[in-house]
């Protein structure tokens, strides 16, 4: 899940350049640490090309933080 975690937080800093992510970033929203929802849809769409997973709408609530993210990513790649 490192792994997976790493990749996730290089595709944010990629399509957020500016941000500067922190560990203790990863439990907070998306939001309270600088990613519009323009940055979101554009994370999530890296995500789906990177890891060749598809995310649907109505999953996209659910992806508030990078844990969360990261937890998502996992079960996804786990149903392969």
């Amino acid at each position: 899940m490192a792994d997976i975690r790493n990749e996730v937080i290089d595709i944010i800093n990629k399509v957020c350049d500016t941000l500067q992510l922190e560990p203790e970033h990863y439990s907070m929203p998306l939001r309270d640490v600088g990613v519009d929802s323009l940055d979101l849809s554009s994370i999530l769409l890296e995500l789906e090309e990177h890891f060749n997973i598809g995310i649907p709408e109505d999953d996209v609530e659910k992806l508030a933080t990078i844990d969360r993210i990261v937890e998502y990513v996992t079960v996804q790649k786990g149903r392969e």
